[in-house]
């Protein structure tokens, strides 16, 4: 039999009758074993094998090799025993059906219900076969793909510099001569602001939303990104196709969404809503 962990307050006597029911529950356990046996207990409260299984499948793998020891595995059941240890002080307290505590737990059921439960559609979907995902692949090609963006930039310190390089270029200084004399970036200046062909997706937000629209060879206003004041010239633009292999998994997950969702509105347009208008009209939020 397992050695009960006391927490030195007074138990009220629910948790007495819990406890006395649990001793029952030993004896019995004892001439039927379960296949989850009990690591440990908080009084009432029990820490199964499964539940070490669960929080260590939850880790990422670089920190699951560090609990594999028979240290490791003590310093995960010690950490399950804390959080089992908090969560019987605040049965004690009874804070479930106290406020304000009583609104944020069930706050918090609700997400978590919400979460399993799309859990529970996305097991009960039928399984996605490789001819489905290639038909999926083909229908949406556009989606995948990658535009890369070859282009030149002048990189200043302040608005004021940019005016004066921008005034330099359209008297007709070469783009690469002031990216030459003036930029920041020493490195893309060496060529003449030339820098290798980089995908959208990798882009500063400004710079992309810059350097998307201009046609080739033209120049963009300055522009404030996260380097500096720039002005930018788009020199080509390409989309590469990527290989289903390459997007393999992001077609399951956008195949797996879709149906997700299929199936949860489906669920839900059959359910029986009610609002009251008058009643959120009146509603200040503020």
């Amino acid at each position: 039999m397992l050695t009960l962990s006391g927490c030195g307050a007074v138990e009220s006597p629910i948790f007495e009758l819990k406890n006395r029911a649990l001793s029952l529950w030993e004896d019995i356990s004892e001439i039927f074993p379960s296949n989850d046996p009990v690591v440990a207990r908080v009084g009432y409260m029990t820490i199964r094998a499964s539940d070490m299984k669960y929080f260590f499948e939850k880790m990422p793998p670089a920190v699951q090799a560090g609990f594999l020891s028979p240290e490791g595995k003590q310093r995960l059941l010690d950490q399950l025993l804390a959080q089992k240890k908090q969560v019987y002080l605040a049965e004690m307290e009874n804070l479930e059906n106290k406020l304000p505590y009583k609104k944020d737990i069930a706050r918090q059921k609700d997400n978590a219900l919400m979460m399993a439960h799309m859990q529970y559609i996305l097991s009960s979907l039928e399984p996605i076969t490789d001819i489905e995902i290639r038909n999926y692949y083909l229908k949406h090609q556009n989606e995948f793909a990658t535009t890369k963006i070859s282009s030149s930039h002048i990189v200043l310190r302040t608005s004021s510099e940019a005016k004066i390089a921008q005034a330099l270029i359209r008297r007709g200084r070469p783009f690469a001569a002031v990216a030459k004399a003036m930029s920041i970036d020493s490195v893309s200046a060496k060529n003449g602001g030339r820098l290798p062909p980089t995908a959208v997706t990798q882009m500063d937000s400004a710079y992309a939303n810059a350097v998307l629209p201009l046609a080739k060879g033209k120049i963009s206003e300055i522009i404030k990104t996260s380097a500096g004041y720039e002005l930018i010239r788009k020199d080509a633009q390409t989309t590469y196709q990527l290989h289903l292999t390459e997007v393999q998994e992001k077609v399951l997950f956008d195949m797996k969404s879709q149906r997700y969702f299929e199936r949860n509105s489906k669920l839900q347009s059959a359910l029986d809503v009610q609002t009251n208008k008058q009643i959120l009209d009146s509603i200040k939020l503020q």
